[in-house]
């Protein structure tokens, strides 16, 4: 005899609207729950929601486990919750946007705990080391083949430029590592930046061979976003043997560098008037006043320049004279004849003051007094150096 199948397994649309109507009662649930969360509906109206809905769902899981559709339900209520927590999440809806949030923070934390970590700087190829210098400005000789130019390598907006004093112990590469630009750079965040010349005429590094086993120093310069920082950065060395990753330190910022002589300038430039023509030169020292002023200077460097200035504020009387003298001949007045005024009374070995273009050339270094004479100005005086 032919076998009958059981009505119960057969598919229905009453056993699918039992399904669609479970479905219903668990999104109630979910939004009603949701709306007393946020306070967006009084406790007694959605306790009676939920406590209808709830009935109402265990009564129509009730029905469909006669059907023997109980793990169909579930699972459709599985799924169906899964859905709506989802979309919840997703569109901002608290509290599962929260838990969203949660849940993606440990993720991205935990992805970041098992990444792999850079190697110790031990065990890369060569060891490398480099100190920062952050300056707004390099000047460098130009030096063809005749008159070389002094030039100043001014940054574009947005960018500065970072010199780097650079140490670095050839461990493993069989090659002698080289300051060819395109082996070396800085990398941070996935950008890459190289020390590259400046036009074609300043080399953005100093040479440097290191054969295995030997150390050596040289500084690059690298121009860079203003916005980089030191401890987001690493210097990287690669050639055809490997890659070789350092550290940088340091960070001072200064206003000028001197490419030529590797020295950090702190004191700024300025135009100067130097006998018929132009000049800019570093402002070593600088005074201001309204009276006569002997100012003592010791000059370190020649030749050094005086320029100097007035702006008159008497009507009465205005007057505005210097000259440099030794300082052992004006101690020497003074000792003589309690006074170095007029300038008559020092009886120098030289003397200098202004040509007619207003500047002083002094040819020579030692101890000196800048003698001011003035009487109803405002002036000042400044000195300068190449």
């Amino acid at each position: 005899m032919p076998r009958h199948r059981s009505t119960r397994g057969r598919f229905s649309w009453s056993k699918a609207f039992l399904v669609i109507f479970v479905i219903a009662c668990a999104l109630a649930i979910i939004w009603t729950g949701y709306l007393l969360y946020m306070h967006r509906l009084s406790e007694i109206p959605a306790i009676i929601i939920l406590a209808i809905s709830i009935a109402v769902l265990v009564w129509n899981i009730s029905l469909l486990r006669r059907h023997r559709v109980g793990g169909i339900v579930f699972a459709v209520f599985v799924v169906t919750a899964l859905l709506s927590a989802t979309v919840c999440a997703f569109s901002g809806i608290e509290p599962l946007a929260s838990v969203k949030q949660k849940l993606t923070s440990s993720v991205e934390s935990f992805a970041s705990q098992i990444q792999p970590e850079f190697l110790p700087a031990s065990e890369y190829p060569a060891q490398i080391s480099g100190r920062v210098v952050i300056v707004e400005k390099v000047i460098a000789y130009y030096k063809p083949a005749q008159n070389p130019t002094r030039m100043e390598l001014t940054p574009p907006e947005g960018k500065i430029w970072w010199v780097i004093d650079v140490s670095v112990k050839n461990i493993a590469y069989k090659e002698e590592i080289l300051t060819s630009y395109d082996r070396w750079a800085i990398e941070a965040d996935d950008q890459v930046y190289y020390a590259k010349s400046y036009l074609d005429m300043i080399p953005g590094s100093y040479p440097m061979n290191v054969p295995t086993g030997q150390t050596g120093q040289t500084t690059f310069r690298f121009l860079v976003p203003d916005s980089l920082r030191i401890g987001e950065t690493r210097l990287v060395y690669q050639c055809s043997e490997g890659v070789s990753y350092g550290t940088l330190s340091g960070g001072e910022k200064a206003p000028l560098y001197d490419w030529d002589s590797r020295t950090v300038i702190r004191e700024p430039f300025e135009d100067y008037i130097v006998a018929d023509k132009h000049m800019h030169l570093r402002t070593i020292a600088n005074w201001q006043g309204s009276e006569r002023n002997p100012i003592r200077f010791n000059a370190s460097k020649s030749p050094w320049i005086v320029n100097c200035g007035y702006e008159k504020v008497s009507t009465i009387v205005a007057g505005f004279d210097i000259v440099v003298v030794d300082e052992a001949d004006y101690d020497a007045a003074v000792a003589q004849y309690g006074t170095a005024w007029p300038w008559g009374l020092v009886f120098t070995h030289d003397l200098w003051a202004r040509d007619k273009y207003g500047s002083i050339i002094v040819p020579r270094v030692g101890r000196f007094v800048i003698m001011v004479e003035a009487s109803g100005v405002n002036w000042w005086v400044k000195v300068g150096v190449e």
